[in-house]
């Protein structure tokens, strides 16, 4: 069998027994493609992903059709940060059976790290298309709606994904996020409360309730404490500090709006306005100060 050896053939039989467990009891199977499939999942569930590539690719040579091997190979593929190579695996995985909805999902992922959303679209829709309520497949499509600006769209489909998985708190928070985008405050803030309630450490969503509670300017204490605990946990966010900024500034903090707005800027986040402000608000305090 293609440049097997004969030192190779107790370590295949292993691999066969393997397979034959992996099917139950009274299972007898002849070592195959699949027999190899099963041992490059083991490798790969170990993170031994070189061993895992090379089951998956002998398992090609034995059966290039086996779609599940060309989806497992595109996986490990992933891992390594080979995306061009995960995408031609997924891809003639899709070939080979058009509606294999891992595949679809796998590609669609892969083409969201290449910023390519219309394709990684594409592909999540028909996942999607298969009629298996897949919790990440939903997921994404949501969440892909929401940053492709249709707020709408991802609405739905986040809705669908918290039934499907009600403990995702990752949910909740872009849930949160298309509800503001539709003016929705009350909604988001509600949505934005269960994220943080699903995981206390989300310094996205911390931030982001933290904001509409100073916008509707209730709670300012803790809209206070949730912008800096997310600015404390996720201090590179540039975002974070800006909103944090924000409260300090509508909360009779003008100084600490100053650094913190600063600190927005130095990462990447426009703050100019609301410095200008804030110096303005210092300059006439100091000038009120020396007339009295």
């Amino acid at each position: 069998m293609i440049d097997y050896a004969r030192q190779d053939i107790m370590d295949n039989a292993r691999k066969a027994l393997a397979h034959a467990a992996f099917l139950g009891p009274n299972s007898s199977v002849l070592f195959d493609s699949v027999s190899l499939n099963i041992s490059g999942d083991a490798y790969y569930q170990e993170g031994d992903v070189p061993n895992a590539v090379k089951e998956f690719q002998t398992a090609l040579k034995l059966d290039p059709e086996n779609v599940n091997v060309h989806n497992s190979l595109g996986v490990c593929y992933g891992v390594r940060k080979s995306l061009q190579e995960a995408l031609n695996s997924f891809e003639s995985a899709i070939k080979l059976d058009g509606g294999h909805a891992m595949a679809h999902y796998n590609a669609g992922y892969v083409y969201r790290l290449l910023n390519q959303n219309d394709n990684a679209m594409e592909h999540f829709l028909k996942a999607d298309a298969a009629g298996e309520e897949v919790f990440e497949v939903t997921f994404q499509i949501g969440k892909l709606y929401l940053d492709m600006g249709d707020p709408a769209k991802g609405e739905s489909f986040l809705q669908s994904a918290m039934i499907i998985c009600p403990d995702s708190g990752i949910t909740y928070y872009h849930l949160g996020e298309c509800c503001e985008a539709l003016g929705k405050k009350d909604e988001a803030m509600a949505h934005y409360e269960t994220a943080v309630k699903r995981n206390p450490n989300d310094a996205a969503a911390l931030s982001a309730l933290g904001a509409l509670y100073d916008e509707k300017g209730e709670n300012p204490e803790i809209s206070t404490m949730f912008c800096e605990k997310s600015v404390e946990m996720s201090p590179e966010n540039g975002l974070f500090q800006f909103r944090l900024g924000c409260v300090y500034a509508n909360n009779d903090q003008p100084d600490k709006a100053l650094d913190v707005f600063e600190n927005a800027i130095k990462l990447g986040h426009d703050a100019a306005a609301e410095i200008d402000r804030v110096k303005e608000r210092l300059s006439y305090e100091r000038r009120e100060r020396l007339s009295n």
